[in-house]
C-alpha cells in the first residue's frame, strides 16, 4: 500500500509526490488543499499508525502527526507544525492569506 501525498493524473495514473520527510515515513496522510500558487498543504494524521489502525493513534493520545506543505515546482516538503494530535483537515482561505488545519483529540 502506498502511503504519502499522491497526485492522480487525468489519465488516472497515480504519481507519488512524497512519502516521508527527514526519515519519518507518513503512515496516514489525509487532509489536503491547494493554494492558488500551487503549494499543497496537507496533514499527516499519524506517522505511527496506518488507516486500518487509526483508532490506536487516537486512543494512544500522543502527538504523532504534523502539518506540512509541498512545493510542486521544487519538490520540496516543509514541516510547518510538528507534534500534532491526529491532524485531519486543511483549508486555504479564499483570499489566500492563511491556512487552517484541525486536530482530533479525546
Amino acid at each position: 500500500m502506498i502511503q504519502g501525498l499522491l497526485r492522480v493524473t487525468r489519465e488516472r495514473k497515480i504519481e507519488v509526490l512524497v512519502t516521508e520527510i527527514d526519515g519519518l515515513k507518513f503512515k496516514l496522510t489525509d487532509g489536503v488543499d491547494v493554494a492558488h500558487d500551487g503549494t499543497i498543504y496537507f496533514t499527516v494524521a499519524s506517522s505511527k499508525y496506518s488507516y486500518k489502525d487509526y483508532l490506536l493513534d487516537v486512543f494512544e493520545g500522543n502527538p504523532n502527526g504534523g502539518f506540512l506543505s509541498y512545493n510542486p515546482s521544487t519538490k520540496k516538503t516543509t514541516i510547518l507544525v510538528n507534534d500534532l494530535y491526529f491532524p485531519n483537515g486543511v483549508a486555504v482561505s479564499p483570499d489566500q492569506n492563511f491556512v487552517v488545519f484541525c486536530e482530533t483529540v479525546l
